[in-house]
């Protein structure tokens, strides 16, 4: 087997930087991952609740279709992983049940502790859950999965 030359070795490892990303591109994908993962909670639970499904129901199906939409796109768009795994299912499924967790409790800290209206108190809990969510998704979740730089391997071919 030849050793690659200087172009090509250069070569294969701007496609391990594209495959990987930057760390702003992929919080970009991950934030409109984020963003249809709720249009689709959102319309599935609305869906469910016009149809008559009881509402405790409706949210638990729905917060489930929408956990699956963003495995599906954070996998394969914003993580670019070949293949998920059943222990990346259950990290992914650890990840967001802790940050749920993480969140509620922030919630009821800036809403009772710090007064903040009760109204918008969710939307105070998105930059710190969104940034914790992306951290454990980058680094445990989908951490040396992509495909092109699992090995560390920088060679073409």
């Amino acid at each position: 087997m030849t050793k690659p030359d200087k172009w090509t070795s250069l070569a294969a490892r701007g496609s391990c930087a594209v495959a990987k990303g930057s760390r702003i591109s992929q919080f970009i994908r991950f934030c409109v991952t984020g963003g249809i993962n709720s249009g689709v909670s959102f319309v599935s639970y609305y869906l469910l609740v016009r149809l008559g499904v009881l509402i405790g129901l409706s949210y638990a199906l729905s917060y489930l279709l929408g956990m699956a939409t963003s495995l599906l796109l954070n996998s394969k768009w914003t993580f670019a992983v070949k293949q998920v795994s059943w222990g990346m299912v259950l990290k992914f499924t650890a990840a967001n049940l802790a940050v749920m967790a993480l969140g509620e409790g922030f919630l009821h800290f800036i809403v009772g502790m710090l007064h903040f209206p009760a109204a918008y108190g969710q939307l105070a809990t998105l930059v710190p859950t969104t940034l914790i969510n992306f951290g454990l998704s980058r680094y445990w979740v989908f951490r040396g999965t992509t495909p092109a730089c699992r090995s560390g391997s920088f060679t073409a071919g």
